[in-house]
């Protein structure tokens, strides 16, 4: 058996004293891929990270010592320089207030008044020098220079004090044998003060410098080693991922140019060791499918021969099915044409009912309308029955008024004689007037009796009619379901007939395609040869070729179905029970 190795020698590169090259990366073949790039650009951003500290470390210093330049070393020099001149200033103010004659004293004044502005700037800038400094020698100094200034003010002051009392000869003095003095030992001091500071500002210069320095040379030597261990490290995991990847591709090379009888074998567990370890099972995969088709094409052969013996008896078959079906074709014809003359009869009937339904509700609302207007009638009498009551009481009333106007009259005597002649007509007109209203009110009553008698027997003719129309309703109904019902039943009888009719057709078809199935057979058979023989191109193993022989697949017998159409299957789903 050929191994992978023997085949492709240059997937495992030189070898030096019997080892493979790839054995010195032993400690990456059980680490994944992921895990080493990580490992890799882990120690690449280690070095850049050290590179980039160490940069910000020099250039913290360098801002320290910049800082302190510029804002504590440059800002004492200004100030130094500033005292100089404020110094300068006022020697040539006193000077120039010794000059002045007697009459411009309100000029010396105001010279005295700037000289005084002057000393507290100074005063000001002296105050700011003792808040930032912090070294002692340098406090020491300070102090010593406010001393001779308070001194050098002192001189002046008595100097300006004296030209301004016209002394200027002792003005003058004070200026040549005290001042100038002063003034020389005082621009000493400063001389002295700046000379610190400028050598500090030296010394702070060559200390960035010296950073500077120092952080080009790291990040020099850095970058360095980061190339160099960046490239090896590239140069070792590009080995470990392609070297074993390499041997994947050789393997499915030779699994794709059908040789399934090389050995792969892989000692990894990472993700190219999982994979060698699924093309092993691919190819394991594909050789039982190989054998399993040369012995499936061997039982394709002798299954075709039954299908072609089967295919005889399905063509006899056919035939009778055939003659039956047109047997049942004509008796679905005749039914067909008797369900639809009963679905013209339940239309007509479901016509008739309908037009009743209508009558009746016509006659119906007819009633309801006398109903309503004997109701209105009823309605009424009794209204004239109560007019009838009131025509009565107002009789009595009026007899009773005229008894006791008779009986005034006759208190009256002779005068009143003619008043009860008047008293006795209108006691005969109410006498007369209360028997109209009796009679009246007879006859209404008998007459609201009769309507009442009408009113009940028009209402129970009302309810008879509601009764009647409820029961036409339901009747129409039902005769609506029924012509309906008849209607899909003529419907359903008419798809059985075209499903009996398209089952005839396929009937047809099928004994055309029995004929065509004998000669597919026979092809199949053929392509079942050509099957084996092309199967025959792939190489497997001897041992995996006599295992697999052992189990032939063993093919049943299979019953022939006839085939139902679609439109058939459609059809049927559209049936009415009732």
């Amino acid at each position: 058996m050929k191994t992978l190795e023997s085949t492709t020698p240059s997937i495992y590169g030189n070898k030096i004293n019997g080892k493979n090259i790839s054995d010195r990366c032993d400690f990456f073949k059980n680490m994944r891929i992921g895990n080493r790039l990580l490992m890799g650009f882990g120690v690449l951003i280690v070095l850049t990270l050290t590179l980039s500290f160490l940069c910000y470390v020099f250039m913290k210093n360098i801002e320290i010592c910049l800082e302190e330049i510029t804002d504590d070393r440059m800002l004492k020099v200004d100030m130094s320089h500033d005292i100089r001149n404020i110094v300068n200033n006022n020697i040539h103010i006193v000077n120039k207030v010794i000059s002045l004659s007697l009459s411009e004293t309100k000029e010396k004044q105001n010279l005295k008044n700037i000289i005084e502005n002057k000393k507290n700037t100074l005063n000001d800038i002296y105050k700011k020098l003792g808040e930032i400094i912090t070294d002692k020698k340098q406090i020491i100094l300070l102090n010593e220079i406010i001393e001779i200034n308070k001194q050098y003010e002192l001189y002046m002051n008595k100097a300006i004090n004296y030209s301004i009392e016209n002394k200027n000869e002792l003005a003058m003095a004070i200026v040549f044998d005290n001042i100038s003095m002063i003034y020389d030992v005082y621009f000493t001091k400063l001389d002295e003060f700046l000379v610190s500071q400028k050598a500090y500002l030296s010394s702070a210069k060559q200390n960035i410098k010296d950073d500077i320095t120092k952080a080009l040379l790291w990040t020099l030597l850095l970058s360095i080693i980061s190339t160099l261990l960046g490239c090896f490290i590239t140069w070792l995991l590009t080995r470990s991922v392609t070297i074993p990847l390499t041997t994947a591709i050789s393997s499915a090379k030779s699994i794709s140019t059908g040789d399934l009888s090389i050995l792969i074998a892989s000692e990894r567990d990472d993700e190219i060791g999982q994979l060698l370890e699924t093309i092993k099972y691919m190819q394991a995969a594909l050789t039982r499918m190989v054998v399993s088709m040369r012995n499936n094409a061997e039982s394709v052969a002798s299954a075709s021969r039954q299908i072609a013996q089967d295919n005889i008896e399905l063509s006899s078959r056919t035939e009778s099915q055939a003659s039956a079906l047109e047997e049942t074709s004509s008796i679905m014809t005749q039914l067909e044409i008797t369900v639809k003359n009963n679905a013209d009869n339940a239309s007509h009937a479901n016509e008739l009912a309908q037009n009743t339904r209508t009558v009746a509700l016509q006659c119906s609302n007819v009633v309801d309308d006398v109903v309503n207007t004997m109701k209105s009638i009823n309605n009424r009498s009794r209204s004239i029955a109560d007019i009838i009551n009131v025509i009565d009481s107002i009789a009595f009333q009026t007899n009773i008024l005229a008894l006791n106007a008779a009986v005034e009259a006759a208190r009256a005597g002779e005068q009143g004689r003619g008043f009860a002649v008047v008293a006795g007509e209108v006691r005969n007109l109410a006498h007369r007037s209360a028997g109209a209203a009796k009679e009246i009110k007879t006859l209404i009553t008998e007459s609201v009796e009769s309507v009442e008698q009408g009113y009940s027997l028009v209402n129970n003719a009302g309810k008879m009619m509601q009764q009647a129309v409820t029961s036409i309703h339901q009747l129409t109904d039902t005769v609506s379901e029924i012509s309906s019902a008849c209607a899909e039943q003529a419907k359903g009888v008419e798809q059985i007939d075209i499903a009996v009719k398209q089952i005839d057709h396929t009937t047809q078809q099928n004994a055309a395609l029995v004929e065509k199935s004998a000669t597919a057979a026979k092809n199949l058979k053929e392509q079942a040869n050509q099957l084996v023989r092309e199967v025959s191109v792939f190489k497997v193993t001897p041992y995996e070729t006599s295992t697999s022989s052992l189990t032939v697949a063993h093919v049943p017998h299979v019953a022939i179905l006839p085939t139902v159409s679609r439109a058939t299957a459609e059809n049927t789903s559209d049936w009415t029970s009732f």
